[in-house]
């Protein structure tokens, strides 16, 4: 109990950090993004390397084996296992923010095109499906994968600081 009341603090640090010195929005929508136990340790995987074995109770079970990983190659491109099939295979990718799902095509050649809806709104997870229906374990491909997307925290507002009310 006593580690977890540092959280709220923590978060509220990155979030003046995010807004003050990189001038990004500390937060991207009204809502976390939900993600299914499986979804979530695909997201964090690519991020840990070795698990020290005193701590083999924190490795998942078999049941929470990572899809297919999902490289964003620049903005409007990705790569994963079976890329090369994707066009006969009609996938999509899916750009889930907040509670939000936006799709789109996945073309031949691994390329997509961002959609507006999401050029400006911050943190997505983005996944590839078999179809344009809402993500779901059954019907990911690959993914998700953490893509940061510009957000101001000037809400792309012009005025000078002094003049703000």
């Amino acid at each position: 109990m006593a580690n977890g009341m540092i959280l709220s603090v923590e978060s509220r640090q990155a979030g003046w950090v995010n807004s003050a010195l990189f001038e990004k929005n500390s937060w991207n929508m009204a809502f976390d993004t939900p993600l299914t136990p499986r979804q979530a340790w695909t997201a964090l995987s690519c991020y840990i390397e070795a698990c020290p074995r005193e701590n083999v109770e924190l490795v998942p079970p078999q049941s929470l084996d990572s899809f297919p990983r999902l490289e964003i190659i620049g903005r409007g491109q990705v790569r994963f296992p079976g890329v090369e099939d994707c066009e006969s295979r009609g996938l999509f990718v899916v750009f889930k923010t907040g509670l939000q799902e936006v799709k789109t095509r996945l073309q031949k050649d691994g390329t997509f095109t961002v959609p507006r809806e999401v050029a400006s709104t911050g943190t997505n997870f983005i996944f590839v499906t078999l179809n344009d229906k809402s993500v779901c374990d059954e019907n990911i491909v690959a993914g998700p994968a953490i893509y940061q997307f510009d957000f101001s925290s000037r809400h792309n507002d012009k005025k000078d600081d002094k003049n703000w009310n």
